[in-house]
C-alpha cells in the first residue's frame, strides 16, 4: 500500500502513482523501490521533459486541469523543476511487500 502523511497536490500526485505504476509493473520494481524512484523522478523532472513524458504516455488531463498546468509551466524555463520541492513527492511511503 502506498499512502501519504499529509494533504498532496493531486496533479503532482497523479504523475508520482503514473510513474509509481510504471516502474512497478513495467521494470518489475518491488513496490518500495518503484515509489523511491517515482519520487525521485518527480524531484528532477524539468519542464520540457515533463512535457515529453505526457505526450509521450498519452495522459489526458481534463479541461481545466491542463489549463492550470499549461499556465504554471508557460512561467518556467524549460530547465525548471516543477515538482522538486518535497511537498510534491516526500509524504508517500509504501506499507508492506
Amino acid at each position: 500500500m502506498v499512502s501519504s502523511l499529509w494533504k498532496v497536490n493531486d496533479l503532482s500526485t497523479a504523475f508520482l502513482m503514473i510513474k509509481f505504476y510504471q516502474n512497478h509493473k513495467q521494470e518489475n520494481l518491488p513496490v518500495t523501490k518503484a515509489l523511491n524512484k517515482a519520487q525521485h523522478w518527480l524531484s528532477k523532472v524539468n519542464k520540457k521533459e515533463l512535457n515529453q513524458w505526457i505526450k509521450d504516455n498519452q495522459i489526458s488531463l481534463d479541461a481545466t486541469l491542463n489549463m492550470n498546468l499549461q499556465r504554471s509551466l508557460n512561467k518556467l524555463s524549460d530547465h525548471d523543476q516543477p515538482f522538486n520541492h518535497p511537498y510534491y513527492w516526500a509524504a508517500f511511503c509504501a506499507i508492506g511487500e
